[in-house]
């Protein structure tokens, strides 16, 4: 297809159909209804149920296609699918592609001599958002069982992590619900926490995956991305929750999690960095059992001391900027005993001397400045405030505004306190920067422009300082119709 694509069309304005059709006569198949996604506004949603028939040995796959800006729209949509034994977890039926045309479609998979459950889109085959058809609370809790078994044993790198990040996701709404408790009535830990562990224990023992795979795989999603999850925001809930599970996670596998960290740390030869794939791979994979480890609660001193101590040696024998700055994150937010505050200093200090050594790359300098914006100190906005007065912050450097001030609106714990203090801050500071740089104010407005999405306290602090910049004289015209606008 792309030979006769290419004999016809190299060297001329080409177009999509142009490739559309080369594609369809060269593998003799009609194109016409896949030419739709050209057309077609908005993501589709493609839902599924499925069944087994123990007695006819038969497994059924009912796929259904919907756009919501146009319902009566009809697209051809390729689904891959795989299969894996229920009882085994060995996958029985590698990748195929189904091609979905009708608004609703059924496809069967004989000779199963027992239940399986379906990887369903794999390698993100469309460019859809696939739902589980739940229809009642057992199929909830089917769905939530197959997002268990998925995250353990499918063999797919995408689906594998899809299903892990959404049962994270589910484990700390669990949590956010049942106000940061996973346990049953008995005691023990709920089905979805135990779920979350047996994927995490497999995926550490998981030979077959490379470091890489294994590094996103094991991290938790962002409090960015969970939080777009909610309907409503809750910032500090959703911030507590991520951080429970991380130390839930830390506690059940302390052990392996040294013994993994000391196993990839001695498999990096000294020297400098090595660039290539697989030295990144290791090294972003130590990076994040480091970050694991780290996860310890405010009151565990011996823990937290031995974490200092840890990570205090990983950014003092880093070789790479990655590594130093993987360490000075998390000790950036350690706090809670005299040993974490001083190991925190220390590796402030030892971070900033870095910086100025490569003066030559003012990103590095940022990055001190952005990593401290987003730490997670009780007092973040204190430090924020301070850092705006440093010898080597200029706020007529939109790099370097950008990676204190910006950064910081990022930091959804301290920029959505409580207080309101971090909204106030925001505001006086875009107000100053408006005369300097009215692009960089109307930033910095935008942030508080989601204010609908979140509870009813947060959202009047928002509206407030944003009323309180529209009624400044003499703004900017960008900073002005940036405030009208989220005031609409």
């Amino acid at each position: 297809g792309l030979r006769l694509y290419m004999e016809r069309h190299d060297g001329t304005g080409a177009t999509c159909d142009d490739f559309r059709i080369a594609m369809a006569e060269a593998n003799e198949v009609d194109l016409e209804q896949f030419a739709l996604w050209y057309s077609t506004v908005g993501t589709p949603t493609v839902s599924y149920q499925s069944s087994y028939d123990p007695e006819q040995h038969v497994f059924s796959l009912t796929l259904m296609q919907r756009v919501e800006c146009d319902p009566n729209v009809l697209l051809h949509i390729p689904v891959a699918v795989g299969l894996l034994e229920k009882e085994s977890g060995l996958e029985v039926q590698p990748t195929m592609t189904l091609e979905l045309k009708e608004r609703t479609q059924t496809f069967d998979f004989p000779n199963l001599p027992n239940d399986v459950v379906p990887s369903i889109l794999r390698d993100f085959s469309a460019p859809v958002i696939l739902v589980r058809d739940e229809g009642t609370e057992d199929g909830i809790h089917n769905m939530d069982e197959n997002l268990g078994f998925l995250a353990t044993y499918d063999t797919d790198g995408f689906n594998k992590w899809e299903a892990i990040q959404s049962l994270y996701a589910k484990c700390i709404f669990e949590m956010l619900e049942n106000g940061l408790s996973n346990s049953k009535d008995d005691g023990g830990n709920s089905e979805l926490l135990e779920s979350v562990f047996r994927a995490f224990q497999c995926t550490m023992q998981d030979e077959s995956l490379d470091p890489g795979s294994k590094s996103y795989l094991l991290n938790l999603p962002t409090e960015a991305i969970l939080s777009r999850q909610l309907e409503i925001e809750n910032p500090i809930g959703v911030h507590l929750a991520r951080r429970e599970l991380g130390i839930r996670i830390r506690d059940r596998f302390l052990r392996e999690l040294k013994d993994t960290y000391d196993h990839v740390t001695a498999s990096i030869p000294e020297g400098p960095a090595k660039i290539d794939t697989e030295s990144r791979a290791i090294r972003a994979l130590r990076n994040v059992i480091l970050d694991f480890l780290c996860h310890i609660r405010s009151d565990d001193d011996k823990g937290l001391a031995t974490a200092a101590n840890v990570a205090i040696r990983h950014l003092e024998t880093a070789t790479c900027l990655t590594d130093r700055l993987a360490a000075f994150r998390i000790l950036s937010s350690l706090s809670g005993t005299k040993v974490a505050d001083e190991t925190r200093e220390k590796a402030t200090e030892l971070f900033y001397q870095f910086a100025k050594e490569q003066a030559q790359d003012p990103m590095v300098m940022n990055k001190w400045f952005q990593t401290q914006a987003l730490s997670n100190l009780p007092h973040v906005l204190d430090r924020v405030k301070a850092l705006t007065q440093h010898a080597d912050f200029q706020a007529t450097n939109a790099g370097r505004f950008r990676a204190l001030v910006t950064s910081f609106t990022m930091n959804a714990n301290a920029f959505h306190n409580d207080s309101g203090e971090g909204y106030a801050f925001i505001t006086n500071i875009l107000l100053q920067m408006d005369r300097i740089s009215p692009q960089l104010a109307s930033e910095l407005a935008q942030k508080m422009a989601p204010w609908r999405r979140h509870d009813a306290q947060r959202s009047g602090q928002m509206q407030s300082q944003l009323r309180r910049i529209a009624a400044t004289p003499q703004i900017s015209p960008l900073l002005s119709q940036t405030v009208t606008n989220a005031l609409k």
